[in-house]
């Protein structure tokens, strides 16, 4: 099948791939092969049944890399995430703990504060050598998707096979997996107390409208003066205990935990 068919024929299987990435395959199938060469996934038949463009490796609504993350102060960053770091490019070199196993002694951070849940393992990935150096790059893997990471971008650069350089890289990715670990724990830990200071608020609110009913009750002679007024001090000394708890959350983990980012 020459070029001409075998680029039609493909466009019109994947009317969404560019022009120039139906060309490259049209070429790649319409080159000679011998019944002994290997099958590889870049060579196709004519058929297009073992291979597919890099659209159509995962959803095509789900982009490859998230948008570039940013500091406190809202500048963009050198970090992003990545759905799929083979589709990327990124060749995976080890995890952190493994390339500097004498100074890295341990799998991972935890993002709760008790020992489960969550763990941000650093790892090293490798971009594609520029002017014969190797570029390495850190961050930590998804822990509940193994393809997925987070990765630095600003990359370090070594030669072949240098141990110095991975584990500079090592260094670098265990420390973004101690930063984000702990950026985690944090807003967890806030999560929590804002979900306690809604709890709280509703408690108040049970309170008022139980203190509101005793009240009614007394009115109408429904309830006894004295135990009416025994109840109702009971019900302004939670709303009390309830709003000096709010007091203490808000102290301790700011007034942003009322915002609708811990909702």
């Amino acid at each position: 099948m020459d070029t001409k068919r075998l680029y039609l024929a493909f466009r019109s299987r994947f009317p969404l791939t560019s022009a120039r990435e139906a060309l490259r395959v049209a070429r790649l199938g319409a080159q000679q092969r011998s019944d002994s060469e290997p099958y590889v996934a870049q060579c196709i038949d004519g058929k297009f049944g073992r291979w597919w463009p890099t659209e159509y490796r995962r959803n095509p609504r789900t982009p490859l890399f998230g948008e570039w993350l940013t500091d406190a102060r809202g500048r963009k960053t050198t970090e992003r995430w990545c759905e799929d770091t083979k589709d990327a490019g990124l060749r995976f070199v080890g995890f952190a703990d493994e390339l500097a196993p004498r100074t890295i002694q341990h799998v991972g951070w935890h993002t709760v504060t008790y020992d489960s849940g969550e763990v941000y393992r650093g790892a090293v990935w490798q971009l594609p050598a520029r002017n014969g150096e190797c570029l390495y790059v850190a961050g930590f893997v998804d822990p509940y998707n193994e393809s997925a990471a987070l990765i630095d971008f600003d990359t370090i650069r070594g030669e072949p096979d240098d141990d110095d350089a991975k584990a500079e890289a090592a260094y670098r990715a265990d420390d973004i997996a101690r930063i984000h670990a702990e950026r985690e724990r944090e807003y967890q830990e806030k999560w929590r107390a804002a979900q306690r200071v809604r709890d709280l608020l509703e408690d108040i609110c049970d309170a008022r409208r139980q203190h509101t009913a005793l009240i009614r009750a007394i009115w109408t002679g429904e309830r006894d003066d004295a135990i009416g007024a025994r109840l109702r001090a009971d019900c302004r000394e939670a709303v009390r205990r309830a709003r000096r708890e709010i007091a203490k959350l808000i102290d301790d983990y700011g007034a942003d935990i009322l915002t609708d980012e811990y909702a």
